[in-house]
């Protein structure tokens, strides 16, 4: 897959969780059949957009790509989520007469949550899967039984946490995103001919997996997402997919999920505004999570900053 398509399907799958998460506090029913369900489907597609793009760049860079690795992916995941918690922090202060501080802030990080209780359990999965991925490429040749161990091993330390099904009913994403860019000429090869017609067929197969999963057959948690990232992987072999807008949202997806839920609650705190509130809604999320990364951008470049002065000094002793 192209970069263009693997970032707007990223930006793409920001906006579904967005529109997911509204209808928990919208009343509109169209909304709510159209988007239910679809906030698994959107993280589906982000971690197996993940793995996917890191395999392909590790290919291309080899080990070189690790340096700097912990800094940009790791330390800089953490500050994202630090910052934006900080900005969701002094908000829920303002508008709803909260006295949380930075004490709060840091504590309810550990449990991967803001101050208010909000869970934010998709940080601490892309954050488990980046270190694995870190461990496997670098001490154990990326180890095809470490790829599937990783997922199994995640589910169940959630499951002996007691976490919700939506911490983990998408954990085996990121690693079928991994096998899917080691594999690609052989699963390109093999759908070659055909491809109508295997794309008909996945979405036959999704829709079924879906409808059922609907009606209340909870087993098939697992099997919709990977049945779904089945079609879009078919999809885009045939389309390539090129959004200037999509691409802009994918820029600041994290920022985009952090904060949104904060501006959901400050316009729903009443009652449902109405479609016509919407727009305004939507610009005001998408001013915020700007702001919050040009301050993650900000404070990552001083990070840097710092951590080059130390590396230099170090050296020099």
């Amino acid at each position: 897959m192209e970069k263009n398509t693997t970032d707007c399907l990223k930006g793409a799958a920001a906006v579904v969780v967005m529109l997911y998460h509204l209808t928990f506090y919208s009343d509109n029913r169209m909304l709510s059949l159209i988007f239910a369900n679809t906030g698994q489907l959107a993280v589906a597609v982000f971690l197996f957009m993940s793995g996917y793009g890191l395999t392909v760049r590790f290919q291309k860079k080899g080990r070189q790509y690790f340096e700097g690795f912990w800094l940009n992916k790791v330390f800089h995941l953490i500050l994202i989520f630090l910052v934006s918690g900080t900005v969701v922090t002094v908000i829920n202060n303002i508008f709803f007469h909260t006295d949380y501080n930075a004490a709060d802030i840091v504590r309810a990080a550990l449990r991967f949550c803001y101050p208010n209780g909000r869970e934010l359990w998709f940080v601490a999965i892309i954050l488990y899967f980046y270190v694995c991925f870190w461990i496997g490429r670098k001490y154990l040749k990326g180890s095809l039984i470490w790829i599937v161990l990783n997922p199994i091993i995640y589910i169940g330390l959630c499951i002996a946490a007691d976490r919700g099904t939506w911490w983990y009913n998408t954990a085996f994403c990121f690693a079928i995103g991994e096998l899917t860019a080691l594999y690609k000429k052989q699963i390109d090869k093999k759908t070659e001919k055909g491809r109508g017609i295997w794309l008909l067929a996945a979405t036959a197969v999704f829709l079924v997996i879906e409808w059922k999963y609907r009606q209340g057959v909870r087993q098939l948690q697992y099997i919709c997402p990977v049945s779904f990232l089945v079609l879009i992987y078919l999809f885009t072999l045939r389309v390539r997919v090129n959004s200037r807008i999509l691409k802009f949202f994918n820029q600041m997806t994290f920022e985009l999920y952090l904060v949104h839920l904060i501006v959901y609650k400050i316009f729903f705190s009443v009652r449902d505004p109405g479609i016509r509130w919407y727009i305004p809604m939507y610009a005001v999320i998408l001013m915020l999570a700007y702001i919050t990364m040009q301050a993650d951008k900000a404070v990552f470049k001083g990070a840097r900053k710092l951590a080059d002065c130390i590396c230099v000094k170090h050296r020099k002793a």
